[in-house]
């Protein structure tokens, strides 16, 4: 099976809508600070997780070990991580059936989905999505036990602004 890619982005992007309107509906709208898709390294998947004020200030208060940093940029310290989707649990059957299936490397298949994925954040918040969030509100991408902190640093830099890139990059640098 291969994977429209195409199709795949805009699959994901309605069903990702669907879940941020249903978190805006469930949450003060100013108290979303972060909103994630994630996949795992071998591109297998697709998640959400998203975030709040309250639960950030919590999570740092509880551990003051960790770095607030810590907090605010990895999704699975964050308030919902896997929100339930049928729809999105469906794309990721279907990435899980291309995945054992391709005809190209392992790094070309994870780059193009990591890509799509990334395409799909940055429409939906063109299209305006994120606006009405906190002002602080930060965009990620992320792939569990994928740690490449260059890559990294380039997804949020695509999907954030200057000043939530460069905090980004000067923690992420330190480990």
């Amino acid at each position: 099976m291969n994977l429209n890619l195409s199709q795949f982005e805009n699959l994901l992007e309605n069903s990702t809508i669907k879940v941020i309107e249903n978190i805006k509906e469930n949450e003060d709208r100013k108290s979303i600070i972060g909103f994630s898709l994630f996949s795992d390294s071998d591109a297998t998947s697709v998640s959400i997780s998203y975030n709040t004020k309250d639960y950030l200030n919590t999570k740092s208060e509880n551990d003051p070990n960790e770095d607030k940093e810590y907090f605010k940029w990895y999704p699975a310290e964050w308030k919902e991580e896997g929100v339930i989707s049928n729809e999105i649990d469906a794309l990721s059957r279907m990435m899980y059936e291309a995945s054992k299936s391709r005809n190209i490397s392992l790094t070309e298949y994870r780059q193009q989905i990591f890509e799509s994925i990334i395409n799909t954040l940055i429409n939906i918040k063109e299209k305006g999505y994120f606006s009405d969030l906190n002002e602080k509100f930060a965009l990620v991408f992320y792939a569990t036990d994928y740690f490449v902190a260059e890559e990294e640093i380039e997804w949020v830099k695509k999907l954030n602004n200057k000043e939530l890139s460069s905090e980004f990059e000067n923690w992420r640098k330190k480990f």
